[in-house]
């Protein structure tokens, strides 16, 4: 199994701002702007509160043109509560473009696991409005999962062979905008790591902020790209062959810190690590998934 960490939501090009951990120390990615969508933020919904509500509050005027009527690109698409779904719907995602071959390239497949992340901040109510909390930290956070269940190449030949529910997602319904390598990856019915049945969804999001989501290393003033990983992440052991995270084959990236690695992250989408070489992986995700209350993505 291949272990994904793709870099997805608002960041310091695409929206400008982060997204925020809620007061309730809820995760909520804000999904980038793009015209490709019949979705706009006002039809996107977080807790009963439009995302471009959100926003708004968020922004404080930086985003001067923010309406909520701009369109979202809702990519992944993880949270069943973020807008009415048609029957069947499962967690779903898209990917095209050199991201896409540089997946295709590390052959990931079915069975594969994608764990986002983005940046976010903590944030507050002030006199009603939603703002960030000052002195927090700007972090990098995993926020969601999607285990492959399916593959599929969207193009001319094969949208009518699609799922229904599927035909309002960005890659599907504006496939001409993409290059012909435009992919959508669905979610599996339930997670299974190394053979294990797990009882929650194979995608979603995680419910609620906690430490194990933090990729950014916790020190203060330290840069959000700076990550914070355990000591067997580290590919150059004496006397070990294996191929690092993608990206990371350069030992400058990598800094040995006791117990952990510090790892010097570059922009990027997909990053990909194989747990043939890090079997290690499996028993920390099912850490994070002990640590993290997912109670909305039970799975029976």
């Amino acid at each position: 199994m291949k272990i994904i960490l793709s870099r997805k939501g608002f960041d310091s090009e695409a929206g400008k701002i982060p997204s925020p951990i809620l007061p309730d120390n809820s995760l909520l990615s804000l999904p980038i702007h793009r015209d490709d969508s019949t979705y706009t933020y006002n039809d996107l919904f977080s807790k009963r509160k439009s995302l471009g509500s959100i926003i708004r509050d968020l922004s404080k005027g930086r985003i001067r043109t923010f309406s909520g009527y701009e369109v979202a690109h809702l990519d992944p698409d993880l949270d069943i509560e973020r807008l009415t779904r048609d029957q069947g719907w499962k967690p779903i995602f898209g990917q095209h473009g050199g991201a896409q071959k540089h997946l295709e390239n590390y052959g990931v497949a079915q069975d594969d696991l994608f764990l986002f992340f983005g940046w976010f901040k903590q944030t507050e109510y002030v006199n009603g409005a939603l703002t960030y909390l000052w002195g927090s930290p700007d972090i990098h956070v995993i926020f969601g999962w999607l285990q492959i269940g399916e593959v599929k190449p969207v193009n001319e030949e094969t949208v009518s062979k699609l799922p229904y529910w599927s035909k309002y997602h960005p890659h599907v319904a504006r496939r001409e905008v993409y290059d012909p390598n435009n992919t959508i990856y669905i979610a599996k019915e339930n997670l299974v790591l190394n053979g294990e049945r797990l009882p929650l969804q194979g995608g979603g999001v995680f419910q609620r902020f906690h430490r194990m989501l933090q990729l950014t290393w916790p020190e203060k003033n330290c840069p959000r790209s700076y990550w914070k990983l355990p000591h067997w992440f580290y590919p150059f052991h004496s006397n070990e062959s294996r191929k690092p995270l993608s990206h990371y084959g350069e030992k400058y990236h990598w800094e040995p810190k006791g117990d952990h690695v510090l790892l010097r992250t570059v922009r990027g989408q997909e990053f990909v690590l194989d747990t043939m070489d890090y079997p290690e992986a499996i028993g920390w995700i099912k850490d994070i998934i002990k640590a993290v209350p997912n109670e909305k993505n039970i799975k029976s």
